[in-house]
């Protein structure tokens, strides 16, 4: 006897660990539920009983003896998916007088194939759609109320993957909704979820009928009781940005924790009309608590139109989930609009398309498993001891030696600190900047050891709210940081060459994430700040938002072509490296830049407590040292950190100013004499005697700050249209010779003495080869689409 389905009618009941024993659970509807079975040394038992393992006799044996068809595969592992993609199309028609059958389609049947299960509704087709390798699933469709109608109405179908066939169940079908079941098993949840496709005929069709809604609604409320809730589809519902949910404005006595931690967001819509419909559909959303993906969710933020119809665009097709659902969707995306219809296909993206929009940690996970050539993230055991640690982080961040410049600063630092305050950025925190601030922490970071994780925090913000607020307010009022929050754990993680040098590690410092969230706030307040008092210089863009290194490189390319090329002149260009930037800052210059540039009162005090009392340890193989007090540099990994360098480091792009240096003058008669990428510098001059000046100066102020530059990797490129044949000239930093080269590597940008940009296009062509070759061996690009192989190919570049 034998069972065409037996490969999908049994399931693991957990992992197969032990291919001699193996349990076994069956997944047939029909079946007896009380009667279990394992497999054992090759033989299979049922209910203690033992079969002989050839599958035909074992199946035979089984369906003897027990009313409903059961089967066995022993070799086959039960599907389990992490995501699955859903979406949602009305087609307006499986046949068009023009595209004639769309089954046949190459674009429509692509855009069915991307997706795992997908809802095609107005189909006006009484004929099953067939795709290859889906299964498909439709409802009977309206007939015409006369015989004046020349197509049939409505018409919903389903396709699914053939994989999930087993997985999934059709539980109710009408002329408006078809109601999916899809196992909890092969999504590794608790619950089953319950998928509805659905088609609402506009309010004037002669299809519509008053009951609709209400059948919905009780469909949910059936169904929500055995699991989670999806429904897509045209519900011809104009909603505008109508709150779905019953608003706790007011509400302040009584503590209704249905909702998620957060207040659900307010959706935005392109479209500002309601109707009838959308009224209803708000009214069943409130009631069965569930909520509108459009408009709210990453991947749609502004509620785009869904439909185009040449009177104008409306959101009219949706995908809605109950409440617990929503924490585990994170995108949603309308897609443009294409030949093949006049609405738009509403989607949740697949796996590798979500993670690169909204959790890039995640992409580069997926991306660094594809090949085997990325860099290795995994932390590595370092062949140090822990003493050597100790002692190499304790060397790299004692206490500076300082002389008498350093000791002016500090004496003109405790009169700064004397003078009145403005106490500018001491407002009490709000309580937007609490969930706002909130909203930024990342999920799946590393705990510190009071393993209070970003989680709990963002999503405890609803309920804590207050408790936060005042937890904030009264560390900013006393000015004065806890002392856990100031601690650090770092780890070091090998880069290349000797394993034995604590040199060549990168440092992971992990510290608290309440104190993270609370720098985050601090950092927001510094940023606008700094911007409405334009503290930055604009030649500085490093850690600045809505720049990139391209500037620079675009803005030295202009300067090329207009000195060089059309003015026959030459840019005298020197490449500044400072050694170990970040880690030189002292920390008493810090505090005397902050009260330089006004930012003071207990704002200033709280930045000062933290870099008083910092202090790391180091974790290596579970082992964790002494900890060594943080006495110069900035704090690895915390938020203020690169505002707080820029603060320091502005000065520079001042420092040449009225001092000979030949600077170039812009159009708008701004004189540019450096450009800053955060600690990349370059200097620039029309003329050698200009450049020696702002190394002059350059010298000094590095001398006073303590900023030292590496003489070894701080060169010279002069940019002329031929090289000249003349001795090359000398350039001096304090008494050490700078070398003039005739190219240079700039933000990973090889630059060439005559500005052509030849060894860049070279260099660049190269990686693009060698990166497709990459990817091609592994992907196949043409089963993505364009945004996500665009950025798969980038990230190799």
């Amino acid at each position: 006897m034998s069972c065409p389905n037996w490969q999908k009618q049994w399931l693991f009941d957990g992992s197969l660990k032990d291919p001699k024993t193996t349990k076994w659970r069956r997944s047939c509807p029909d079946a007896v539920p009380d009667h279990v079975g394992h497999a054992d040394n090759n033989k299979l038992y049922v209910d203690d009983r033992v079969c002989d393992s050839n599958k035909d006799a074992i199946h035979g044996h089984l369906c003897r003896d027990f009313p409903s068809e059961i089967c066995l595969d022993s070799n086959t592992s039960p599907l389990k998916r992490q995501k699955l993609s859903f979406s949602a199309w009305n087609i307006n028609g499986l046949k068009h007088n023009t595209i004639g059958n769309k089954l046949t389609n190459g674009d429509f049947i692509q855009n069915i194939k991307d997706h795992d299960l997908i809802f095609l509704t107005e189909t006006w087709s009484k004929e099953t759609s067939s795709i290859p390798g889906f299964k498909a699933v439709s409802t009977i469709t309206a007939t015409p109320r006369s015989n004046r109608s020349c197509r049939l109405s409505g018409g919903i179908s389903v396709l699914f993957k053939k994989e999930l066939e087993t997985f999934l169940s059709i539980e109710k079908q009408t002329k408006n909704f078809l109601w999916c079941r899809i196992d909890h098993t092969i999504l590794n949840q608790t619950k089953d979820l319950f998928v509805c496709g659905v088609y609402i005929p506009p309010e004037m069709s002669p299809y519509f009928v008053d009951e609709i809604f209400e059948e919905l609604e009780n469909d949910i409320l059936n169904f929500s009781k055995k699991g989670n809730i999806m429904l897509l589809g045209d519900f011809n519902a104009r909603t505008s940005n109508l709150k779905d949910f019953v608003s706790k404005e007011g509400n302040t006595f009584i503590n209704d924790i249905s909702e998620t931690s957060f207040e659900p967001k307010i959706r935005e819509s392109f479209d500002n009309s309601t109707n009838q419909h959308g009224k209803s559909l708000i009214e069943i959303c409130k009631n069965c608590n569930m909520r509108i993906l459009n408009g709210r969710t990453l991947g749609d933020s502004f509620g785009k139109p869904t439909s185009h119809h040449k009177n104008g665009t409306s959101v009219v097709d949706y995908i809605i989930c109950d409440q617990e659902l929503t924490q585990t969707i994170e995108n949603f995306i309308v897609k443009p609009p294409t030949y093949l219809s006049d609405h738009s296909q509403i989607v949740t993206l697949e796996e590798l398309e979500r993670v690169s929009e909204n959790d890039p940690n995640s992409f580069w996970k997926v991306l660094k498993n594809m090949s085997d050539e990325l860099e290795d993230f995994s932390f590595n055991k370092p062949d140090v001891t822990a003493s050597s640690w100790l002692n190499h982080f304790e060397s790299l961040h004692t206490k500076h030696l300082i002389g008498p410049e350093q000791i002016n600063i500090l004496q003109t630092l405790k009169t700064l600190e004397m003078e009145p305050t403005n106490n500018l950025l001491d407002e009490p925190i709000s309580e937007y900047e609490i969930i706002n601030a909130a909203r930024k922490l990342k999920n799946n970071k590393s705990a510190y050891s009071d393993k209070i994780r970003n989680e709990m925090l963002k999503y405890s913000t609803n309920i804590l709210l207050q408790g936060y607020k005042k937890l904030f307010n009264l560390i900013l009022e006393t000015g004065s940081f806890p002392d856990q929050w100031c601690e650090g754990l770092i780890t070091p993680i090998f880069k290349s060459a000797d394993k034995t040098n604590p040199n060549n590690y990168r440092r992971i410092c992990v510290t608290s994430f309440l104190s993270k969230f609370f720098c985050i706030i601090l950092n927001d307040r510094l940023s606008n700040f700094s911007y409405q008092q334009s503290l930055i210089h604009p030649s500085q863009i490093g850690f600045q938002s809505g720049h990139r290194t391209a500037d620079h490189i675009f803005t030295l390319k202009t300067l090329i072509d207009k000195q060089v090329e059309q003015n026959k002149g030459k840019i005298y260009a020197c490449f500044v490296d400072f050694k170990k930037a970040f880690d030189s800052i002292l920390h008493e210059g810090l505090f005397f830049k902050l009260l330089e540039n006004k930012i003071d009162g207990q704002f200033y005090s709280l930045i000062k407590s933290i870099y008083s009392n910092s202090k790391c340890a180091i974790k290596q193989n579970n082992i964790r040292t002494d900890f060594f007090t943080y006495s110069k540099g900035v704090r690895q990994r915390c938020i203020l950190s690169p505002l707080l360098f820029n603060i320091y480091i502005n000065e520079i792009t001042t420092l040449f100013k009225n001092n000979n240096s030949d600077p170039f003058i812009l159009p708008n008669g701004t004189e540019l004499s450096c450009l800053l990428y955060a600690d990349d510098l370059i200097i620039l001059s029309k003329s050698k005697f200009g450049l020696q000046k702002c190394l002059d100066k350059l010298h000094s102020w590095s001398k006073k700050w303590l900023m030292e530059v590496n003489l070894k990797k701080t060169q010279i490129m002069i940019f002329e249209k031929r090289k000249t044949k003349k001795a090359k000239p000398i350039f001096t930093l304090g008494n050490e010779k700078i070398s003039v080269v005739q190219e240079y590597c700039y933000l990973g940008i090889k630059l060439n003495h005559n500005g052509n940009f030849s060894l860049a296009i070279k260099q660049l062509s190269e990686k693009a080869l060698h990166a497709l070759y990459s990817i091609r061996r592994r992907l196949n690009l043409h089963q993505l689409n364009p945004k996500s192989a665009i950025k798969i190919f980038d990230s190799k570049i």
